[in-house]
């Protein structure tokens, strides 16, 4: 790991699972929850109560630089998820290159090494 920007649990019940050998650039944001109510203003009823959505990156995944996953967000094994990329979403392929606002596969059947060839 290079370095978080940022881990928000923001409620009791969140949870974030990452997984072995994943590498982080610099200013990575994970929020598993909204940090603050949005109510109706008639109703008062909470719009965005958390409902146990957990981050989930999976094993040898690659975050980087500015990527930010939301509640409910992840990525499986062996993956690589773009510079300012927000994961909005749970994907569930493997080897796989996620990119954009809101993220979206980009590439299938991928993996990635450290070492520069």
């Amino acid at each position: 790991m290079m370095g978080i920007g940022g881990v928000a649990l923001c409620h009791s019940d969140a949870k974030i699972v990452i997984g072995e050998n994943c590498l982080f650039a610099a200013n990575v944001q994970i929020w598993a929850g909204d940090a603050h109510t949005i109510y109706d203003i008639n109703t008062q009823e909470v719009l965005n109560r958390t409902q146990n959505k957990p981050i989930v990156i999976g094993n040898h995944c690659w975050i980087g630089t500015g990527a930010v996953f939301l509640k409910g967000a992840g990525v499986m094994n062996d993956s690589v998820v773009g510079i300012n990329s927000v994961v909005t979403k749970m994907f569930d392929k493997s080897n796989v290159v996620v990119a954009g606002n809101p993220a979206q596969i980009k590439r299938q059947g991928i993996n990635w090494d450290s070492k520069i060839r």
